[in-house]
Parts: structure tokens; C-alpha cells; sequence
């Protein structure tokens, strides 16, 4: 099994806000939990010397990032 399916889907999504444009709280703390999921994914995967793994866990971890940094912009 590769490591990179471990991590839910969930964790990277964008959530909506409640209001248009908005920022919750919760928001920012689902955006910090995917980057700190995919990065211990990253990890994980580098250990195991799983290769695969670590390529679609690289890819997650960029997607959080850009996901979290897109929020903080907007």
C-alpha cells in the first residue's frame, strides 16, 4: 500500500465560507491541518523509501500550500 492514500481527501479541500469572501477560523485551521497532514505524509513516505508515495505526497503538500497561502491573499 502506498503511503499516499492515507491521507483523506477532506483535509485538502477548500471549505466554503459562511459569508462570501470571508475568513472563519475553522477555515484557517482545516487549511493548516492538510498542510501538516501532507507533510507528515512527506515524511512518512521518505522513510519507507516508498517513491511513488512520496511524489503524490509532495503534490498534496504543494495543494495545501497554495490553498493556505491563497486564503491568507484573499
Amino acid at each position: 500500500m502506498s503511503t499516499a492514500t492515507l491521507l483523506p481527501r477532506h483535509h485538502l479541500a477548500v471549505a466554503p465560507g459562511p459569508f462570501a469572501g470571508g475568513r472563519t477560523e475553522s477555515q484557517a485551521a482545516c487549511r493548516e491541518e492538510g498542510v501538516t497532514a501532507a507533510a507528515i505524509l512527506v515524511a512518512t513516505a521518505f522513510r519507507l523509501r516508498d517513491e511513488e508515495g512520496l511524489v503524490v505526497a509532495l503534490r498534496k503538500l504543494v495543494a495545501a500550500v497554495r490553498a493556505m497561502e491563497l486564503s491568507l491573499d484573499g
